[in-house]
């Protein structure tokens, strides 16, 4: 349902509690300005409002009273307002400044409202016949009037609160002082105009953001630029301060193929004696993760984001979803009593620990896997997934053209035979040994380099006996 009154509001001001969890978070985790995604300045629609059923459900947890997709849309909005709140936290403008910057977000939403009532009523007053267009000359006035009176409010506040130049496009549509000769001609001339300017969108984008959810909003950008002008004033005095992007600059799908790549090698180390469906799935989220990020990482390498690799400390992957919660709550468990690195058992790890315990273990029972597998088509297609795993492993770290693809001679040999319209006979079929002899043969070829021809191969396995088939 439309908002209509959302511009029309009181400043919002921080209470105690509020800043006394600021002042916590600030004295352990320190000053950060959170820079906004795209998503966080343009709106495409707003989750709907929640029923006072859903309010007690999601109170008394009653997960099952929602359906999937609501659910779903519920904890992503609660995610996104947590994320503003935590922005919100670490931000290092003072709250004397945060306060007019309150005063200053009422102002210029009514400003903003006003101004496209009065864009809309220039151009109905165009469009209606000429007696009842010149009923709407008075009130589009005034509200010229008024729009330029709060213009003039904003502008001066945000010159105290060095957000100005955020907004400059403002300051060329509209006159300083709306008491001036100059400021009544210009608006004289636009009462007379309909024509709709640039600022008339923006600030209309920015009043149906308000009502409807949908259109731009600008306050995330007013609030890095206050955040950025505070945070070097705070540098300048040896106060160190964290830039980082907005969660939201990470869509959900990148997020959990993040989070597969997190967990996968955990669950392969302890997964002794788990159906092989179970790991070919893992396998398969494994490939599909690191495929699918590909594209994202290019021209950005993770390693070069950190400083000190060796004293970076890991957190282990924590529960999060309401269900999972609830489950937990429902059997008395807390999240502190059983989360932690596998075997490790510490919620922090560092990434040595993490490959010296993890490594053996993942090579071990991955190597066991293709033992069972070693001749039937789902160790066929778990090799394939374990291999375009590493490439783009590599390639996802490093980049592409960093990486040199090459093939093995006797898959260079396999390929051959089939273009030959040959393939050998299974190996319960061949002569003992025989299959040894072809083996050395083709490890000789790939230790100097080059491929085994298909007409020599051909004549080493008919001296040898070394059987191979037709396809019919």
């Amino acid at each position: 349902m439309p908002d209509w009154l959302a511009p029309f509001h009181m400043p919002k001001f921080n209470d105690e509690d509020f800043l006394k969890k600021k002042a916590e978070y600030i004295s352990r985790y320190g000053y950060t300005v959170t820079i906004p995604a795209l998503s966080d300045i343009f709106k495409f629609g707003r989750v709907k409002e929640m029923s006072l059923q859903e309010w007690k459900d999601w109170k008394n947890k009653d997960w099952e009273n929602f359906s999937a997709d609501r659910l779903a849309e519920l904890t992503k909005e609660k995610q996104h307002k947590k994320d503003r709140m935590m922005a919100m936290l670490g931000s290092p403008t003072p709250e004397v400044f945060s306060k007019l910057g309150a005063i200053l977000t009422a102002l210029d939403d009514a400003q903003d409202a006003i101004s496209t009532m009065a864009a809309v009523a220039r151009l109905t007053r165009k469009i209606a016949p000429k007696l009842l267009g010149k009923l709407f000359m008075g009130p589009v006035g005034w509200l010229l009037t008024v729009n330029d009176i709060l213009n003039l409010l904003t502008g001066l506040g945000q010159t105290v609160a060095f957000m100005g130049f955020a907004k400059k496009y403002k300051d060329t549509v509209t006159a300083s002082n709306p008491f001036t000769k100059k400021a009544r001609a210009k608006r004289a001339r636009k009462l007379r105009s309909w024509k709709p300017t640039l600022a008339d969108f923006i600030q209309a984008a920015q009043t149906t953001e308000q009502v409807f959810g949908v259109g731009v909003s600008l306050g995330p950008i007013t609030g890095l630029v206050q955040d950025v002008f505070h945070a070097t004033v705070r540098m300048s005095t040896g106060v160190p301060v964290r830039f980082k992007l907005s969660p939201h600059f990470v869509p959900q799908w990148l997020t959990t193929a993040y989070m597969v790549m997190k967990t996968s090698s955990p669950w392969i180390a302890v997964q002794k004696g788990t159906p092989d469906d179970d790991f070919l799935s893992i396998f398969l989220a494994q490939a599909f993760a690191h495929e699918s990020i590909f594209p994202w990482q290019q021209d950005w390498n993770p390693l070069e984001q950190v400083e000190d690799l060796q004293h970076v400390e890991i957190r282990c992957p924590i529960p999060t979803h309401p269900l999972t919660l609830s489950i937990m709550e429902d059997e008395g468990i807390e999240i502190e009593d059983v989360i932690g690195w596998p075997i490790i058992d510490k919620e922090w790890a560092s990434p040595d620990e993490l490959v010296d315990v993890y490594g053996p273990l993942v090579q071990q029972n991955v190597h066991s896997f293709f033992e069972r597998h070693n001749h039937d088509s789902m160790g066929c297609l778990a090799a394939s997934l374990v291999t375009d795993t590493a490439m783009y492993q590599i390639a996802n770290m490093e980049g592409e053209d960093q990486i040199e693809y090459d093939y093995t001679a006797a898959s260079k040999m396999a390929t051959s035979l089939l273009l030959g319209n040959k393939y050998p006979a299974p190996w319960q079929e061949q002569k003992p040994g025989v299959t040894d002899i072809m083996i050395r043969y083709l490890e000789y070829y790939e230790s100097i380099g080059e491929p085994m021809g298909y007409r020599e191969f051909i004549t080493v396995a008919n001296r040898y006996g070394y059987k191979l088939l037709d396809f019919a």
